[in-house]
């Protein structure tokens, strides 16, 4: 497997691309983003900069969330460790479901309606209302709405406490699972 212009800060774009050529069980992935060329030299899995936190399928954790019942869970080599109710998409603006990744961990000196916390994931939204200013991007989130609803514009919503729990034990890089 052959990955293109691997750094410590596109590791996240690097396991996306790992779960969809999986999926494809193709042997190759092309990782672009910020500082991508095509005319930088490869970088193969066995030859990963020493200083890289994270190799593909190494994090050895991961996030699922129910649509159905509201509700995420965090297991650690196959063995659940935490869940929480959350709050889901509305009927017009629904949760994508998919396989994604945590491309970051971010304190919250935004809005406060999203809380503490954001954990920015790979998953964007296609069902945006008419009128959103706030880009199509998806996250795990706070919020000052009611939990273990369909009222969100898409975006997982999770209360304080599971998400700085989130914070101090998730990697850049996990898998989260988005599943009805």
């Amino acid at each position: 497997m052959s990955v293109t212009n691997l750094y410590e800060g596109q590791i996240h774009a690097a396991l996306s691309a790992y779960g969809a050529a999986e999926e494809q069980n193709s042997q190759e992935m092309i990782v672009t983003g910020e500082g991508a060329s095509a005319s930088e030299p490869a970088v193969t899995q066995s030859n990963l900069p020493t200083t890289l936190a994270y190799t593909v399928g190494s994090v050895g954790i991961e996030i699922d969330v129910d649509l159905s019942s509201m509700t995420a869970e965090i297991q650690r080599d196959g063995t659940v460790v935490r869940s929480w109710t959350v709050g889901v998409g509305a009927a017009d603006t629904p949760t994508p479901t998919g396989r994604y990744s945590v491309t970051d961990t971010l304190d919250n000196t935004f809005n406060p309606v999203y809380g503490c916390c954001i954990l920015p994931i790979t998953a964007t939204q296609p069902n945006l209302p008419a009128g959103w200013s706030g880009g199509n991007r998806m996250a795990i989130h706070g919020t000052t709405a009611p939990l273990g609803q369909a009222n969100s514009t898409g975006c997982v919503r999770s209360g304080e406490e599971d998400l700085r729990y989130l914070m101090s034990e998730v990697p850049l890089g996990t898998p989260v699972t988005i599943s009805n």
